[in-house]
């Protein structure tokens, strides 16, 4: 009885350390809240994914807000309600990197140096891992008129399309979070 117990012993052992060597691999979807949305284009729904960032500095604090959709030709689309009016220059400082190699948002574990593209659309594709980086600017910073600056960074990954009977792209089945990557 004991030589049954002893033989199994390395393979539960193997088995325990495998589940703690994957969890620590993917510790980077633990430590955020990843949302799993299937997201409809405008022509059939235009479901919307609200990315907001509160940043606090001192004792001040700052709401940086936009929408995220997918737009009637398929492409993500980056948006706010006041973007054409004070807020302007928020609307032109929105980069998009797009990753093909990526299986998951919890593949990207670092900011690319290089490869963004500055853009508030950008062509939705299953199976690609995207980074959105905003560069919000807060030009009332503190109540005075100093600008202030933050970087703010989501992670979307684009698991596959969602079709149509015709079989037309209606839409995606996305998974993203808020990202505060370290640099």
């Amino acid at each position: 009885m004991k030589s049954i117990k002893m033989k199994w012993f390395p393979v539960t052992l193997l088995a325990v350390a495998g589940m703690i060597f994957t969890a620590c691999e993917n510790s980077d979807s633990i430590n955020y809240n990843v949302v799993t949305i299937n997201m409809l284009n405008e022509e059939n729904g235009k479901t919307l994914i609200n990315i907001k960032k509160t940043v606090y500095h001192d004792s001040d604090e700052i709401t940086a807000e936009a929408n995220l959709s997918i737009a009637k030709d398929n492409n993500f689309i980056l948006s706010a309600p006041d973007w054409d009016s004070y807020n302007a220059k928020n609307k032109n400082n929105c980069f998009f990197f797009c990753d093909a190699g990526k299986k998951g948002i919890s593949s990207v574990k670092k900011v690319p140096t290089e490869g963004w593209t500055q853009t508030q659309k950008i062509a939705v594709l299953s199976g690609h891992c995207y980074i959105i980086k905003w560069e919000y600017t807060d030009a009332y910073w503190n109540g005075h008129n100093n600008e202030k600056t933050f970087l703010l960074y989501w992670k979307l990954y684009v698991k596959e399309y969602i079709k149509n009977a015709s079989g037309e792209i209606i839409g995606a089945e996305v998974q993203y979070c808020e990202w505060e990557p370290k640099e």
